[in-house]
């Protein structure tokens, strides 16, 4: 008789456990944006060089750079700048491309570690690009020799500071920014066919580019900047992507889709993901999580 009661005892808390496991739920099932393809790391690494860049520390040049943006914002995002206003523009591409490269750590200060963040610069590289580019037209046009090689350089500065900031940058839209930088500078100077190297090289950039774009990284923000994400890929890319740079941003989005996770699954996958990722080994990563974990719904409401 004790052992019956034993055994039926042993029995009521399997199934307990089991009925508190199954009413748990899973979260949704995973599709092909977060398959072992697409968490692999993916750069635009073994292309032919567009230009040099130098080893020095161009930091100092970029602040300067932000500054006049900050000074001439007004001016530049009318899309009409003064040939004053462009010289200046270029000059400064010009100056932090001399200087050399900017590091890892000095971009991502740039970026808080927090849902939707953007760099403190905002889209200062842009801004100045385009007043650089459309004097860069104006120069490219002239007759003579030196306001020719002058347009060359500076869109060759212009593609430098995008390149810096795509490669040596963990954050994403510091990335992304790189990359807009690369596509506009290089939509210049393809066109200019006497600049026989720079157009073979970006011959093999242009495509390689948009199949970057295209087949990798729009499907990835699609996941990480989705209002509404599939959470299994959410989940999948937060954990075990090997890029860092999605890792950190499907963690933050968790902090965001805490609030609207559509089924109990998918609250308890993100809780638990949560949890495990403030205990990661990589510290940005660990950071993200608990921003997630303390991240409150007031919040959420201030990001939209």
């Amino acid at each position: 008789m004790k052992w019956g009661l034993i055994a039926a005892s042993v029995l009521a808390v399997a199934i307990a456990l089991v009925v508190v496991f199954m009413s748990r739920g899973k979260p949704e099932p995973a599709t092909k944006a977060s398959s072992e393809k697409m968490l692999e790391v993916r750069t635009l690494a073994g292309l032919p060089k567009v230009v040099d860049i130098g080893a020095g520390d161009a930091s100092a040049a970029f602040t300067e750079l932000v500054k006049f943006y900050d000074q001439e914002s007004t001016t530049l995002q009318g899309g009409q700048p003064t040939a004053e206003v462009g010289d200046k523009a270029m000059a400064l591409f010009i100056q932090v491309y001399e200087a050399g490269t900017l590091s890892t750590a000095f971009l991502d200060k740039t970026t808080p570690i927090y849902p939707q963040a953007n760099p403190t610069f905002g889209l200062a590289p842009l801004g100045v690009a385009s007043g650089a580019l459309a004097r860069i037209n104006e120069l490219r046009a002239r007759d003579d020799a030196a306001s020719k090689q002058r347009a060359v350089k500076g869109a060759q500065a212009v593609w430098a500071v995008g390149q810096i900031m795509f490669e040596k940058a963990t954050r994403l839209p510091l990335r992304q920014q790189g990359l807009a930088l690369m596509q506009s500078a290089g939509g210049v100077m393809i066109a200019w066919t006497e600049e026989a190297a720079i157009v073979a090289a970006l011959d093999k950039w242009s495509p390689a580019i948009r199949d970057y774009t295209d087949n990798f990284l729009s499907p990835k923000l699609e996941v990480v900047s989705s209002l509404k994400p599939n959470i299994g890929d959410l989940l999948r890319i937060a954990d075990a992507d090997k890029d860092v740079t999605f890792r950190v941003e499907a963690t933050l989005a968790l902090a965001r889709v805490k609030y609207n996770p559509r089924t109990k699954g998918n609250a308890n996958g993100i809780a638990d993901a949560i949890r495990k990722l403030q205990e990661d080994p990589d510290p940005m990563v660990q950071e993200a999580a608990k921003v997630a974990e303390a991240f409150t719904k007031e919040q959420l409401h201030g990001l939209r």
